[in-house]
């Protein structure tokens, strides 16, 4: 698969699980770049309504074995959808109540999606 193709599957998959995962309120604008030590790195802010999600141009097809291009943009949805619980946990003003309430709105969807 060409790494043009490799992205478009990437990005329909992310946009994909962003919609299932109950994200569509944050726009997500993709980019391709070289990744050191990842297939793919998301940025949000999720107070601007914004995420920036940056595919791995330079994987190659064998270092890609162990984990698929739409496995690689469900893995990035997901720390998509963790991004409110995790950036209040990292918060150093950051009540009790906020972490529960940014998780208990992660295990709730999470609900919806696991029979």
């Amino acid at each position: 698969m060409s790494k043009g193709t490799e992205f478009a599957v990437f990005k329909a998959e992310f946009l994909k699980r962003q919609k299932q995962f109950g994200m569509t309120g944050v726009r997500a604008d993709f980019h391709t770049a070289p990744q050191p030590d990842s297939y793919a790195t998301i940025s949000t802010n999720i107070g601007g309504g914004t995420t920036c999600v940056t595919f791995a141009s330079d994987t190659t097809a064998d270092q890609r074995k162990h984990q698929s291009t739409k496995n690689t943009a469900k893995h990035e949805a997901i720390h998509l959808m963790c991004h409110r619980a995790q950036n209040l946990a990292e918060s150093r003003y950051t009540s009790q109540a906020e972490i529960t309430e940014a998780f208990e709105e992660l295990v709730v969807k999470l609900m919806g999606l696991i029979p």
